[in-house]
């Protein structure tokens, strides 16, 4: 695992991290199903989304965002709150937060509206490309 904040390589799966403090997500360890969000260039960059996750870059002035995207490459590019990844019922969905560089899906976009999720699906969040993924837990 990667720090998603710092990108510092971490043996096993701490709750923190042990370089910068940043919380780390949950393994998929926990039972049900989960998503996994995959960057394209760096597959040890992975997001995990349960049922909610704002994707963004943190800041002092907005606040944390569940998938913080500050320290990748391109990252800015990506609003403070880009997208965000739910959960309706079986589905997962993507959503574009009204971003300045817009939500890609499959190549497609920029997104206006909500679109589903399904294994293997492309994702461009500005420029960073993420592959999703829905995995079971435990």
């Amino acid at each position: 695992m990667i720090c998603p904040t710092c990108a510092t390589p971490l043996p096993g799966r701490p709750s923190v991290c042990l370089r910068c403090g940043h919380p780390l997500p949950e393994g998929p360890d926990q039972g049900g199903v989960v998503g996994v969000l995959v960057c394209v260039d760096n597959p040890e960059v992975r997001f995990f989304v349960r049922e909610r996750a704002l994707i963004g870059r943190s800041s002092r002035g907005t606040g944390p965002v569940d998938i913080d995207l500050k320290g990748i490459p391109g990252a800015g590019y990506v609003s403070r709150h880009h997208a965000e990844i739910y959960r309706d019922g079986e589905t997962f969905w993507v959503r574009d937060l009204e971003s300045t560089n817009g939500t890609f899906v499959d190549g497609e976009g920029p997104i206006t509206r909500p679109r589903p999720l399904r294994n293997g699906t492309r994702i461009r969040i500005a420029s960073i490309a993420f592959e999703f993924r829905v995995q079971e837990r435990g």
